[in-house]
């Protein structure tokens, strides 16, 4: 029999009287990468699921040509085209859904630049590179913890690659499976540390653009939008604070307070931690199809 007809393995226990970030605390592994993508706020059809990931088995990071790839037999350097790489990552661990099982149950979560834009077109390169950020970083899981907010439910899953299938045993793999069940009630029966108070004196926040360039550059759009040239022009500009005394997770407890939005996330790699908040899906892709749903 193919093993890998016999994954992913799934649980499903009712959910705690815990909201997903507070699940999330207990479940994470504290100086491990592990996101949150949270919804739950919208409507069920957009936002019906949020999901948990810790200790992932692979991290896969690309700084222009440069490819890191850091997994259980160590870090491997190359140069050459991320998406290649990706596509045979990809091979390796893919799994039809199968329902009742959530939407996402493994795989890849991270974030894209917009510097990654070059891997794909010829376009000038103008902005500064003062972060020195990698222009893309995705960390794989083989288990979810899967909050469905509409039959309150708590499902963890497990979709171990199909390459782990075919070299270990199916024994191994269930023996790994009820450690993590175990794991999953132990931690969630635990209460985090309490996070830290957040100092008195605010940050200053400080803009990379002076209010008269920021001023200059719309007029410039408005032009262009006269001229018929674009539509529509999204503007930006970064802020920059000392954040000095704060801990990640306090900002993004805070965040979620004062801006309760569908679409939260909270995912902290070893170089950055990335705190989201966003009032739109911008683009699903199901079953070959994608549907976008901007503002």
């Amino acid at each position: 029999m193919n093993k890998g007809s016999l994954f992913p393995l799934h649980h499903t226990r009712p959910l705690p009287g815990l909201n997903p970030f507070e699940i999330y605390r207990r479940l994470a592994t504290p100086g491990a990468e592990s996101f949150l993508l949270e919804s739950g706020k919208g409507t069920p059809d957009i936002a019906r699921y949020s999901f948990i990931g810790t200790d992932p088995y692979l991290s896969f990071t690309c700084k222009g040509s440069t490819i890191e790839i850091a997994g259980p037999s160590g870090t491997h350097v190359s140069h050459g085209d991320p998406w290649s790489e990706l596509r045979s990552i990809f091979s390796r661990i893919g799994y039809p859904n199968r329902t009742p099982l959530p939407p996402f149950f493994g795989g890849a979560v991270g974030y894209f630049s917009y510097d990654f834009v070059h891997h794909f077109e010829d376009l000038p390169r103008v902005a500064a590179d003062d972060l020195q950020l990698p222009d893309m970083h995705l960390i794989f899981v083989d288990s979810v913890v899967a909050i469905d907010h509409v039959e309150q439910q708590l499902h963890l899953i497990f979709a171990p690659p199909k390459d782990r299938c075919t070299m270990e045993s199916y024994d191994s793999l269930c023996a790994e499976w009820n450690g993590k069940l175990a794991d999953l009630d132990n931690r969630l029966n635990t209460p985090p540390p309490p996070m830290k108070d957040v100092p008195e004196t605010p940050p200053t926040l400080t803009s990379t653009l002076s209010k008269e360039t920021y001023m200059q550059r719309v007029r410039q759009c408005q032009e262009y939008i006269a001229a018929g040239d674009i539509y529509q022009a999204n503007l930006s500009q970064r802020f920059v604070a000392d954040l000095a005394g704060y801990e990640p997770q306090t900002l993004y407890q805070r965040l979620r307070e004062v801006n309760p939005s569908p679409f939260g996330a909270f995912i902290e790699f070893d170089e950055v931690t990335i705190a989201s908040a966003s009032p739109e899906r911008l683009v699903r892709l199901q079953d070959r199809v994608a549907e976008t749903r901007p503002l």
